[in-house]
C-alpha cells in the first residue's frame, strides 16, 4: 500500500534515556520552579527481575529555562503500600556512569527535557510478586511542588537517580522519538518499518512513518517548528479542539486532543500535542488505532521531543 499520500489526506483533514556527559547549559538560568516543568513518566521498562520507569522534567509551555541539580523526591502512590525512593547515584537500568559521582546540572529549555530514573524490583526476598502500583508522587529536586504522575510499575521497593540531561536533542531525528519496537508493542503489529521524511537542518516540519507489511494499520508521528505554521502553533492547536469528533487527552502533562476525522481516505485518528516554543506534535493513525494508543505513542515522543 501507499502510506504517504494517504498519510497526508488525513493529516490535512529517548534520543535514548541514558546519561549524557554534555547538559545544555545557560549560565542565566535560575533554578526551576514547580510551575515551570511539565513532569510525565515514558513507559516501564524491565531487566532480569528489575523494573525502572523514566521521569521526564520538560519546560511548561511559555516557562523560561531553569535548572535542575540532584535528585527528585519519588514516592509510591496508588497500588500497595507507600513506598519512599532511596536516592542513589546508579542501578541496574540507569543513572550515573561508574566513577562519576557529581550530580550534574541540567538546564530544561525547549526540547531540552531533564530525565531521573526511578528504579524497582518485581520480586520480593521469597520471589512473591510485588505489587503494581499505577502512579507516583514526584517533586522535582529543590522544590516543593509534588505532582501525581500516572506511571505503572510492579515494585517491592523504590530507587531514584539523579536528574540529567538526555543523551542528544532528539528533534531531528524522528524516526528517533518512537523506535521500530515501540511503535510495534503500541500498535500491536509486527514488525514495522520507518521512514523518516524532513530530517535535514533547516527543516520546519518533520515525522516519520510507521508501517507494517502484514496489516493496513500504520502511524505518523509528526513535529511541526514555530516556522511551518502561518500564525501559531495555539493557533493551529484551536483548531484542533473545536473540531467535530475531537475529544480532550489526559495523562500527557501539556494540552491535547483526539480528534477522529471519518472523512478522510481512509479514516484516521490523530492526537494533537501542543509543546513549548510554539511547537506542535501529532500522531496520526488510520483503521481503528483508538485515542489511547495514539497517547501512549505520543507519550514515547514528548518525553524525547520534550514537552
Amino acid at each position: 500500500m501507499t502510506i504517504k499520500p494517504a498519510l497526508t489526506a488525513a493529516m490535512v483533514g529517548l534520543a535514548a534515556f541514558a546519561w549524557s556527559p554534555t547538559t545544555y547549559a545557560d549560565d542565566t538560568a535560575a533554578l526551576c520552579a514547580p510551575e515551570q516543568l511539565v513532569v510525565t513518566a515514558l513507559p516501564m521498562q524491565a531487566g532480569v527481575s528489575h523494573r525502572g520507569v523514566p521521569l521526564v522534567f520538560a519546560l511548561a509551555p511559555g516557562a523560561s529555562p531553569c535548572t535542575l541539580t540532584g535528585y527528585p523526591g519519588v514516592d509510591s502512590g496508588t497500588g500497595g503500600p507507600l513506598l519512599h525512593a532511596r536516592r542513589t547515584l546508579r542501578g541496574y537500568l540507569g543513572g550515573l556512569p561508574s566513577g562519576v559521582d557529581i550530580p550534574p546540572t541540567v538546564t530544561v529549555a525547549p526540547g531540552h527535557p531533564a530525565q531521573a530514573m526511578v528504579e524497582g524490583v518485581a520480586v520480593d526476598a521469597d520471589t512473591n510478586q510485588c505489587p503494581t502500583y499505577t502512579d507516583l508522587l514526584v517533586t522535582a529536586p529543590d522544590t516543593a511542588g509534588t505532582v501525581t504522575v500516572p506511571a505503572t510499575i510492579d515494585t517491592c521497593d523504590l530507587q531514584v537517580h539523579p536528574v540529567t540531561a538526555t543523551a542528544e536533542p532528539a528533534t531531528l531525528h524522528p524516526c528517533d522519538w518512537v523506535s521500530a519496537e515501540e511503535a510495534s508493542a503500541v500498535l500491536g503489529a509486527a514488525p514495522v518499518q520507518t521512514t523518516s521524511w524532513g530530517d535535514e537542518a533547516g527543516s520546519t516540519d518533520m515525522f516519520c512513518a510507521y508501517t507494517t507489511s502484514t496489516s493496513d494499520t500504520g502511524l505518523q508521528s509528526d513535529l511541526r517548528l514555530p516556522q511551518a505554521f502561518p500564525v501559531s502553533a495555539a493557533a493551529q492547536f484551536a483548531k484542533a479542539t473545536s473540531a467535530e469528533n475531537s475529544t480532550p487527552v489526559e495523562g500527557l502533562g501539556v494540552a491535547a486532543q483526539c480528534v477522529y476525522e471519518p472523512t478522510t481516505t481512509p479514516p484516521s485518528t490523530t492526537v494533537v500535542v501542543l509543546l513549548s516554543g510554539d511547537r506542535l506534535y501529532r500522531a496520526t493513525s488510520w483503521y481503528g488505532t483508538s485515542c489511547d494508543q495514539l497517547r501512549q505513542f505520543a507519550q514515547f515522543a514528548i518525553g524525547r521531543i520534550g514537552a
